[in-house]
């Protein structure tokens, strides 16, 4: 009789627990693993996020800075045509360019170099004191540098450079050259041997060119900027030129040397940062704008170039941010779940097999309570108070969804704030950039910008459209008289008048130019534009701010309007050239007075 083979036996624990310990293996695996790449997605959103605002934040700063170069050239050609500079006029020409460049406190130096080969202008010095300049027959070529009084005129001599040509010098080659606004080659300033960026402006007058304008920055503003930037620890941003030359950065490493007594950009292949090196050789960045990781010392980096390009300005700015400055408060955490995950493991391995029932329940809720936090939602789940491993595992799960969410909305924080703080400061730059700051009512370019779309308002509505135009009677001899601080005050005074005058919705004051001001406004009835008209007169005579050089005793002011229904083919331009005509016809006729334009 043959014997009966033996049936291998199992053990119920064993059948039982493999399969539950397996299941939970393959749960907690794929929370973590969905908890380690969902992390690792929110961090590289960030960086993104991160890397445009910085990208944004240099642009604005470039643009807010080279613009301010761009507008100071044009002030001062402007002033040169209208007659408020007058570069004969030594003491004219000295208060101007002292005044100017106070009111531009990131400029180095602003100046005018002529065709004859005079050179007139101010410079700014380290201590924040400032010089007047004069090169023409009386120096023999050289330049010769003034300290300035209280007055703004030349005071002590201090320096002289001699055989000093404006006419050979790189920024007014290029201003030649271009026969426009234009941006030279950074440079070495040959007084102060540091990197320089002119922004030229060619004067023509009747098609003839009479000088160039220029306006001075030293490079170093641009590097202080970039190292406040939240780039992290080992983040690292740079800005190359279109000849390949280092032109700020936020490295301790200079980006220049000095040879022979010049200063010389550093080619960006010479720098010893190994983040520069591997940032321009990385393959495919030759267009701009992609982005690409890249790893240095066994660190991974997010690295994207973008094309900055003003005028003939043409740079190239990197941006490099590495991940893992970002990725260390994530990382404790995941290490912190992993070891939370081992425990329960170890303790679900004791569980015995009559406590499988109960244990199936709370380990489902828990794998919807995972896939709900995979998805963004975090649900605490309700403790059943058995005083078992799984109330601590729920515990664990619960602590450990708090704190992801925490850390998720701290970050989400931390990036609103960001986009706040960004939001403010461009609201700021934006209403700076529309108000004259002396008067403090719109200036020229807030007119030009907002008239056109009340006229087409007026329009629209068959309402009145007028355009007042008033300028200050005798307000340069007042200057000469009183001095400039005096009409800065006059002017400050009269713009109080003008805001409380024409203070509706649909009045926009603005400075025209000089001690011109101008006034659009929208109304049902034409009788109360010039009612505005006359009580803006009156009241800026009832300042009785005293002025020896009018009949009166007294500032005043002359008003040209011109006003009526819109009709089609009508402009902004000339209106205001219609209240001009008014205007000069006010001063024809004695000034303190207004005339209404008449065709």
């Amino acid at each position: 009789m043959k014997k009966r083979r033996a049936i291998k036996s199992h053990s119920i624990r064993r059948e039982l627990l493999i399969p539950l310990i397996s299941t939970f293996i393959s749960v907690t695996a794929f929370l973590a693993v969905t908890l380690i790449n969902e992390s690792q997605n929110m961090v590289d959103n960030v960086l993104v996020q991160l890397r445009d605002e910085i990208q944004v934040l240099i642009e604005k700063e470039l643009t807010g800075h080279l613009n301010e170069a761009t507008q100071l050239n044009a002030l001062n050609q402007e002033a040169l045509s209208r007659g408020l500079l007058v570069v004969e006029d030594q003491e004219n020409r000295e208060k101007y360019f002292s005044s100017v460049i106070r009111y531009f406190p990131d400029v180095t130096m602003t100046y005018y170099g002529q065709e004859n080969g005079f050179f007139y202008g101010a410079r700014r010095n380290e201590d924040s004191s400032i010089y007047v300049v004069k090169n023409d027959n009386t120096t023999k070529g050289s330049s010769d540098y003034y300290s300035i009084d209280s007055n703004g005129t030349s005071k002590d001599f201090i320096q002289a450079y001699e055989n000093f040509d404006p006419r050979v010098r790189p920024w007014y080659k290029s201003a030649v050259q271009d026969k426009t606004a234009t941006f030279g080659s950074i440079y070495s300033h040959f007084i102060l041997k540091e990197p320089t960026l002119t922004a030229s402006f060619p004067n023509y007058v009747d098609g003839v060119l009479t000088g160039v304008f220029g306006v001075d920055f030293q490079m170093t503003w641009l590097g202080e900027t970039l190292k406040n930037l939240p780039i992290g620890e080992h983040g690292l941003v740079f800005v190359v030129d279109d000849q390949n030359q280092l032109v700020a950065s936020t490295m301790d490493e200079p980006t220049f040397k000095m040879v022979d007594n010049q200063s010389v950009n550093i080619k960006v292949e010479e720098s010893m940062n190994p983040l520069v090196q591997q940032s321009i050789k990385i393959a495919g960045l030759d267009h701009t704008g992609r982005e690409a990781e890249i790893k240095v010392d066994h660190n991974s980096y997010l690295l994207v170039k973008t094309h900055y390009q003003l005028s003939n300005i043409k740079w190239n700015i990197y941006i490099v941010l590495q991940r893992n400055d970002f990725l260390k408060e994530m990382r404790k955490t995941l290490i912190y779940t992993v070891l939370v995950v081992i425990g329960i493991s170890i303790l679900f391995i004791g569980i015995t097999v009559t406590v499988v029932r109960r244990i199936l329940n709370p380990i489902a809720r828990l794998s919807v309570a995972a896939k709900r936090l995979q998805e963004g939602v975090f649900e605490e789940i309700a403790i059943e108070r058995r005083q078992n491993e799984l109330d601590e595992l729920t515990h664990t799960f619960n602590d450990m969804g708090r704190q992801i969410t925490s850390h998720v909305s701290t970050l989400k924080s931390e990036v609103h704030a960001r986009t706040l703080e960004l939001e403010e400061k461009n609201r700021i730059l934006k209403e700076l950039s529309y108000t004259d700051q002396l008067m403090d009512i719109a200036n020229k370019r807030k007119f030009d910008e907002t008239a056109p779309f009340m006229l087409d308002i007026a329009k629209r509505n068959e309402n009145f459209f007028g355009i007042i135009m008033l300028d200050i009677d005798n307000f340069k001899n007042y200057n000469d008289t009183y001095g400039h601080i005096e009409g800065d005050n006059c002017l400050k005074e009269i713009g109080k008048v003008l805001r409380k005058c024409a203070n509706r919705k649909t009045d926009l004051v603005a400075r025209y130019g000089g001690e011109e001001i101008v006034i659009s406004l929208i109304d049902n009835a034409s009788q109360n534009i010039l009612n505005l008209a006359e009580n803006i007169r009156r009241q800026i005579q009832e300042l009785g701010i005293e002025n020896r050089e009018t009949s009166w005793g007294v500032v005043t002011v002359s008003i040209g309007i011109t006003y009526g229904k819109v009709i089609s083919g009508d402009n902004i331009e000339a209106l205001v050239d219609q209240a001009d005509k008014a205007l000069y016809l006010a001063k024809e006729n004695g000034k303190n007075r207004i005339e209404v334009y008449k065709p």
